[in-house]
């Protein structure tokens, strides 16, 4: 999964908690980094309120977003505020790994050459591709995906009609009895 919502929910509940969590949190993440639209909104009210100079907790953050009872729910969903760069490197981690899945699906879909994929990946904070290898395991795993499958049945007219089969997918066939 390219989110996780605990550590979405963990780091905003920590902000409104802890003025420290806030100025590592701002350090660290941007809106887009944060998967959910609402949790992208928060945080960028929370963004807003900091560049005010006004204080960010639960009332001033409620104030402009017209609701109180999902920042209520994030506050309480915090395991311990002492965590929050764990909880900011899962968010920015996965932000990350999105970026990436939207670069090789345009390429899978043909709508980007891999050079200009490879290009962008280098592009994304935290990330390089320095190293032939990457590049060698990059065209191999885009050159199986666009196969589309990892496994052919041992029966030919199968494969022709279903084009076999992906790890951890369940196909059931069914057909007509003879009459």
């Amino acid at each position: 999964m390219y989110y996780s919502k605990e550590a979405e929910q963990s780091t905003l509940g920590s902000c409104l908690l802890n003025k420290e969590a806030l100025l590592t949190t701002i350090e660290n993440l941007k809106p887009e980094d944060f998967y959910a639209t609402n949790h992208q909104i928060i945080y960028g009210i929370m963004l807003e309120l900091f560049h005010n100079n006004t204080a960010i907790d639960t009332v001033s953050v409620s104030n402009k977003l017209g609701e109180v009872g999902y920042l209520i729910e994030l506050t309480n969903s915090v395991p311990t505020v002492e965590n929050i760069e764990t909880y900011n490197q899962i968010v920015k981690k996965k932000s990350q790994q999105r970026k990436i899945w939207g670069i090789l699906e345009k390429v899978k879909g043909g709508k980007l050459e891999l050079d200009i994929a490879l290009n962008e990946i280098e592009d994304i904070p935290d990330i390089k591709v320095n190293d032939a290898t990457f590049r060698d395991i990059l065209h191999n795993t885009l050159d199986n995906s666009l196969l589309g499958t990892a496994y052919q049945y041992k029966i030919h007219e199968l494969n022709r009609y279903l084009g076999g089969i992906d790890k951890g997918e369940l196909c059931t066939i069914g057909g007509w009895t003879s009459q």
